[in-house]
């Protein structure tokens, strides 16, 4: 019907003008928010679309999607406020690396309850206590150069390496001497103890010069890759029944040599374009770092190299289920927390700054903390039946005692971590002096704690890191309230 043609005329025609002037106000509206987003717009002709082009195309857009994208009010909801608040929690580096740990943390504890399950009590004693001297050793052993290689920028180089080998060699020595005094080891075992000694020592300095890198994630792997090699030696104990410690032992050791190869390989090959320039190493201000971290690391221990001696072998095995379930997971926090807090803090040139980044960091660490204490206090008793049935029982008051030192460490590695991050050389001194102060404190403690049994002891031995805290806390509160560059103001 010609009237029916007409009007469906008019009715396109009508269409097609309100298209055209949507368009153009399209335009208008999009002109001034591409421009704040460096974008530009083009008009494709005869379609009524605008193509959005940015720097990385992503394709045509429609000028009435977009425009209601950002004209649309959308009702509050928490779950748009949720996911940011995830975001930013992951985007937290210590929190990151924390995670790392704790995967590595539970591979130790599974490594270690696997080995409860699987070897006699004195063979599980003797490979507990070979792996808390290695632990211990491949820390210390470097005197220093691990501390030095973060705080300052160090050329990772031949020389670097030969004096870190010489020194960890003789640290080795010395150490290996006493195992034989005092433990009365076999020679095979105590030629292990240097052999991981050194290679641990090497291993743990590459980590450290890449996480003054901010390399998490190849640190993180060079530092607790042999809780990997642990846990596959586990495995292996249990499916080909081992009833000796001394194949465990071994393969912990190879864990040590072959992540010192790696890692040294890998900042050698980088090392290739050119030497890098790098400060003088100083060996007042490495001794410094070796009180410090030896201190709080002989501090941690203590609790393990005592047990014997104040109760029995039988209290440190339980101690050292204990310290699987309950100790690791707090173990890697504290580490993750020392892991990158340092560098950041290194980064930071004013006062409000860290006092921002310690806020931010300790929240999510308590977040963390909180969450585990609780879910192990109820789920330890399982998990030790699960794996090696009655054979230990812990219980509720022993665990609590292993959150409440696990707590105590914690705060310690922050009041560390702090002082060796923005104290001068005479900070570190006296955090030294303070931290063998605290391992008197910690053993005079424990022993008097010993009467009232392994939980006693403990409690002993968190008056040692509580005393830590303090002290490291005091040496770098001045650093949190006064104005001071940590870039310009010299090593005295």
């Amino acid at each position: 019907m010609p009237g029916a043609d007409h009007f469906q005329t008019a009715i396109r025609r009508s269409v097609t003008v309100l298209r055209a002037d949507l368009v153009r106000a399209a335009n208008r509206k999009l002109d001034v928010l591409l421009r704040l987003r460096n974008a530009r717009c083009l008009v494709s002709g005869g379609t009524g679309r605008i193509r959005v082009v940015f720097p990385t195309d992503c394709g045509p857009v429609s000028a009435f999607e977009a425009l209601a994208s950002r004209w649309r009010r959308k009702p509050f909801s928490g779950r748009g406020m949720l996911k940011p608040a995830i975001r930013s929690l992951w985007s937290s580096p210590a929190l990151r690396v924390a995670a790392g740990y704790s995967f590595a943390g539970a591979a130790f504890a599974g490594a270690m309850l696997l080995l409860a399950r699987a070897l006699p009590k004195p063979e599980f004693g003797l490979l507990g206590l070979v792996v808390t001297i290695l632990n211990l050793t491949s820390r210390t052993a470097p005197l220093g150069t691990d501390g030095i290689v973060i705080r300052n920028r160090m050329d990772p180089g031949p020389g670097l390496l030969g004096r870190l080998l010489i020194t960890a060699t003789v640290f080795g020595i010395v150490v290996t001497f006493f195992c034989w005094l005092i433990y009365e080891l076999d020679l095979l075992v105590l030629a292990l103890i240097l052999i991981g000694t050194v290679a641990g020592a090497a291993s743990f300095v590459a980590a450290s010069q890449f996480q003054a890198y901010e390399r998490f994630g190849l640190a993180l792997f060079l530092d607790q890759g042999t809780n990997l090699v642990l846990l596959l030696a586990a495995a292996g104990a249990l499916v080909f029944h081992m009833t000796e410690a001394l194949i465990p032992i071994a393969m912990f050791t190879g864990g040590f040599c072959l992540t010192a190869l790696l890692g040294w390989a890998l900042l050698l090959r980088a090392r290739e374009s050119g030497p890098s320039s790098g400060a003088e190493f100083d060996w007042r201000e490495a001794i410094s770092f070796w009180g410090v971290a030896g201190g709080a690391l002989f501090l941690h221990h203590l609790d393990r190299l005592m047990t014997p001696e104040l109760l029995s072998f039988e209290a440190l095995a339980t101690f050292n289920v204990l310290a699987a379930v309950v100790g690791a997971p707090f173990h890697m926090l504290q580490l993750g927390v020392g892991f990158t807090l340092f560098p950041q803090l290194r980064r930071e040139d004013d006062r409000a700054g860290r006092r921002r980044l310690i806020r931010r960091e300790g929240a999510v660490t308590a977040i963390a903390y909180t969450g585990a204490a609780s879910l192990l206090l109820v789920a330890t008793p399982w998990i030790v039946r699960l794996f090696v049935g009655d054979k230990y029982v812990l219980p509720t008051s022993l665990i609590v005692a292993a959150l409440f030192l696990g707590l105590v460490r914690l705060l310690s590695s922050y009041a560390k971590t702090i002082v060796k991050a923005i104290g001068t050389t005479a900070d570190l001194v006296k955090l030294n002096v303070f931290s063998w102060f605290s391992i008197a404190l910690a053993a005079g403690g424990a022993a008097v704690g010993a009467t009232w049994g392994l939980e006693g002891l403990m409690y002993g031995i968190a008056i040692g890191w509580i005393g830590h805290s303090v002290a490291g806390f005091m040496l770098g509160a001045k650093h949190l309230t006064d104005r001071f560059d940590i870039r310009k103001e010299p090593i005295k």
